[in-house]
């Protein structure tokens, strides 16, 4: 399940591997991540962190979008290997104001 801002969550695999294929196709993009902190409890592991996404879109107005904030990650040891169970984000990227 992926938990995105100002959206609903997407649920189930073919959902999410739908979703992020929409969202790569039609720009390109350059991701940062990086990991603060990793807490390992039995099967589980919580991973936090923060990242930076720069998307450039393929149009004539070279339109760029920066966007940076902040995420969790909960992972789920199984009988194939760890899973991620869940994943939210959280953007730190100031608003602008139209009042």
């Amino acid at each position: 399940m992926i938990f995105l801002p100002n959206r609903e969550p997407v649920v189930g695999s073919a959902e999410i591997a739908r979703h992020w294929e929409r969202m790569f196709s039609g720009a390109k993009w350059k991701v940062d991540v990086t990991t603060d902190s990793i807490h390992v409890a039995d099967h589980h592991v919580l991973e936090r962190g923060r990242y930076t996404v720069m998307l450039e879109f393929d149009s004539a107005a070279g339109e760029e979008v920066t966007d940076n904030g902040y995420y969790l990650l909960l992972w789920r040891r199984t009988d194939d290997g760890w899973k991620l169970q869940y994943d939210m984000s959280v953007s730190a990227a100031r608003r602008s104001s139209s009042n």
